[in-house]
């Protein structure tokens, strides 16, 4: 039950904060959200009870609001689901036909127009898009750099290189840089 506790907690915190940081960004603006009627409804009544609220105020109120209607939704149709099902023990939890964490039916296809909104957007906005090239250029550059020149890997991540595939090489490289933070991506890029 934690985990998936966990991972509508995980949606509901991507979908609130990604929001936000589109509005921040500039990606999209509050009135863009009313194309997706639960924001629409949210909206509303936001503007109806604080009807002079700059845009800055209206995005950060629809954030909290959209966060505190999807919690709800969640504790309330898992709490039937539970009353349900009565499970006695994780065995019981992972054996049962349906997850007994969730979303109601139609708040589940709200949340599903909010990603498809953020899709849209946000993850593939040009500007987003065009940061997204330039740093897959740099993690590309960087591993052909490493398959050409393993010395400029730490030596921790040669030793032992010598013995390897091509393919189990290739796959050290990746996961060297996989571990990268993207400063220090930027950094060594700059580097090498």
């Amino acid at each position: 039950l934690e985990a998936q506790v966990a991972a509508f907690a995980d949606d509901i915190a991507y979908d609130a904060h990604d929001i936000d940081d589109g509005l921040r960004a500039g990606l999209f603006g509050i009135d863009d959200l009313q194309s997706m009627p639960l924001a629409e409804a949210i909206i509303r009544e936001i503007d109806r009870h604080y009807p002079a609220l700059d845009d800055a105020r209206r995005g950060a109120e629809l954030v909290r609001e959209l966060i505190s209607y999807l919690i709800g939704a969640v504790m309330s149709e898992t709490g039937k689901r539970l009353a349900a099902a009565q499970p006695q023990s994780a065995h019981d939890v992972r054996r049962h036909h349906q997850p007994l964490v969730g979303f109601p039916r139609e708040v589940a296809e709200e949340e599903t127009g909010i990603k498809a909104f953020l899709k849209l957007h946000m993850y593939r906005h040009t500007r987003v898009m065009r940061v997204m090239g330039e740093a897959e250029a740099i993690l590309f550059d960087l591993f052909a750099r490493y398959q050409a020149s393993p010395e400029h890997l730490p030596a921790e991540w040669v030793e032992g290189s010598e013995r390897e595939s091509e393919g189990e090489r290739a796959r050290r490289i990746g996961n060297f840089i996989a571990g990268m933070t993207d400063r220090f991506a930027l950094m060594e890029h700059q580097r090498l």
